[in-house]
């Protein structure tokens, strides 16, 4: 993959998230202005970290707060070229053979009993 396609990939996903702050966020403490200055997508297209500049030294601290706090967007098929989307989030612990995590404990067998 070139670094232009990873270029694109990234201004495209610039311009999204910028977009999901304003249109689709109802956090209070997001106001005033800001602006999404860059993302970086790493080269197998799963994470995008994003830098978010905010003018207002107030707003900064509840405004960094308010977009912690919303985590992750789902993005896939919002966009018109978007195949899969970024996660924005901490990277997932792997498990092998990617099986998911039970949320309960497995149940064990007792011993058999000798007699």
């Amino acid at each position: 993959m070139s670094y232009q396609r990873i270029d694109r990939i990234s201004e495209q996903v610039r311009r999204e998230v910028d977009r999901i702050i304003r249109d689709r966020l109802s956090d209070p403490r997001i106001r005033g202005t800001f602006s999404v200055t860059r993302a970086e997508v790493t080269r197998d297209l799963r994470y995008a970290k994003i830098y978010v500049s905010i003018l207002e030294e107030a707003d900064r601290a509840p405004m960094m707060a308010a977009l912690k706090k919303a985590g992750r967007f789902d993005l896939i098929g919002t966009g018109p070229d978007c195949l899969a989307a970024p996660e924005t989030g901490k990277a997932p612990a792997s498990r092998p053979g990617g099986a998911p995590r039970r949320k309960t404990p497995a149940k064990r067998k007792p011993p058999r009993r000798r007699s």
